[in-house]
């Protein structure tokens, strides 16, 4: 190729390049929940040490209908899976039960996303015993955490947990000792928000009662990638390189 068609070609392919990148414009979210239930404590006040009659279990599930995703154009979502079955715990100080719900999403080339996912983290305690009663000390923990990378991105996490107890003929009672909620959430480019927090809990069960806690886990994300325009700078700087064999012509005709 001769120098008088070398410096236009690279000024086009320059310009190509350019043209992919700025199709390409993304933006990304990152959410997750992780909850976690940790016996402190546990003592039976009427035959020390046996635990035979205390049943645990733990579950984590979709909320029913608790999954929504919108999407547009070019864009994804990844949620992690659910547990198919309750899970068993075992009767003893330090025994714990800990989920993660992570919900991940994308959008490129002028896509949109929006998701919204609802999941719930439940710890039951059953005291089939006829004569004896038990005193548990529970701590739950939980970790969470929102990302978002793009000019148009927004994510957030909330959790809200709470505490029900059931007496041996079934009449339910909520516990004023254990709820609440809380959030981490961001909206920003290139920002990440983060909460570590955990709340104590104490009770005690008679023969033949039940002690739920319930913790849910709301996540959610919109992403609307928009191409970024180009520096007007660098379409004159484009110009200028495909005029410059013109101008090397004008000089030697002087």
């Amino acid at each position: 190729m001769t120098k008088k068609y070398l410096l236009p070609t690279l000024a086009l392919a320059s310009l190509a390049t350019l043209t992919i990148q700025n199709a390409q414009a993304a933006a990304n979210f990152s959410s997750y929940a992780t909850v976690t239930y940790t016996i402190d404590s546990l003592s039976n006040l009427t035959n020390a040490g046996d635990f035979s009659g205390l049943d645990i279990g733990g579950s984590f599930v979709l909320a029913p209908s608790g999954d929504f995703q919108y999407i547009t154009g070019t864009g994804s979502v990844t949620a992690s899976a659910f547990d198919a079955e309750y899970t068993a715990i075992t009767a003893a100080v330090g025994s714990s039960y800990t989920r993660t719900f992570q919900l991940d999403g994308s959008a490129s080339n002028n896509g949109y996303v929006f998701t919204h996912y609802l999941a719930y983290f439940d710890t039951a305690f059953s005291n089939l015993s006829a004569t004896d009663s038990y005193n548990v000390g529970l701590t739950l923990s939980y970790a969470l955490s929102a990302s978002a990378t793009g000019d148009e991105s927004l994510t957030d996490v909330t959790v809200n947990y709470s505490a029900e107890h059931y007496n041996a003929a079934f009449d339910m009672t909520a516990d004023p000792t254990f709820f609440g909620a809380d959030y981490a959430g961001t909206n920003q480019s290139l920002s990440t928000a983060f909460l570590l927090n955990s709340q104590a809990f104490n009770f005690t069960l008679a023969p033949g009662e039940f002690e739920a806690l319930y913790a849910s886990a709301g996540v959610a994300g919109t992403l609307q990638a928009s191409p970024v325009p180009l520096p007007s700078a660098v379409w004159l700087f484009a110009s200028a390189l495909l005029a410059i064999p013109g101008l090397k012509k004008s000089t030697k005709t002087v």
